[in-house]
């Protein structure tokens, strides 16, 4: 697998993660990246920040999140 995850100012609706999964069966491909795509939303701290003209916050985890990823 290969991930490629763009940091710094982006703009709303650019593209941020291109995860790329190679393996025999598509089905623990899709698997592998939604596991992936929740531990990010909870382990990775940028990935949770947003700005704004005037200002900028940090977006609270879900609780639900932090369940998926036994946090």
């Amino acid at each position: 697998y290969l991930i490629i995850h763009r940091f710094g100012n982006l703009k709303p609706g650019e593209n941020i993660i291109l995860i790329l999964i190679s393996s025999k069966h598509r089905k623990p491909s899709f698997k592998f990246a939604e596991e992936l795509i929740d531990w990010l939303k909870i382990k990775v701290t940028f990935w949770k920040k947003e700005n704004f003209s005037e200002n900028s916050e940090w977006v609270n985890q879900k609780e639900s999140d932090k369940q998926i990823v036994g946090v």
